[in-house]
């Protein structure tokens, strides 16, 4: 992400998810380490698959496999614990053979954008890591 994003509000998102930050999220401060972040975005966006059955967890599945090209976050302000967390997920971009996804974290009460992101995985046959086009 070379582009600086500005915050958003939660309704700029086609879902929100709720969450907390675990207590081994954050630093000997009781910030929540940056990695964190996207565990959550990953977490949501995963959630938003299953729920509309775009994802299946089977061990004999077959359809295709999302491997994550390109990621990252922009922080606009610290969390701490604890806190209640709303996670925003949308699509942005639908390419050949890759969906972009955006995600906003949001504390709660009073819905302030913590951070932005995006995620762009690949679709992939099992066991193929190259682009999968034809997955019907």
């Amino acid at each position: 992400m070379s582009e600086r994003l500005p915050p958003l509000s939660p309704g700029a998102y086609a879902w929100l998810y709720e969450t907390a930050p675990q207590w081994n999220d954050c630093d000997i401060y009781g910030h929540v380490n940056n990695v964190s972040y996207l565990s959550y975005f990953d977490t949501a966006m995963n959630i938003a698959l299953l729920e509309h059955g775009a994802l299946d967890l089977a061990a004999e599945a077959e359809g295709p496999i999302g491997l994550v090209v390109q990621n990252g976050a922009q922080f606009f302000k610290e969390i701490t614990f604890p806190a209640r967390l709303g996670i925003g997920v949308r699509i942005e971009a639908i390419g050949r053979t890759s969906l972009t996804w955006g995600f906003g974290l949001f504390e709660q009460p009073d819905a302030t954008c913590c951070a932005r992101g995006r995620s762009r995985p690949c679709l992939c046959r099992p066991g193929h890591p190259t682009p999968n086009i034809a997955h019907g």
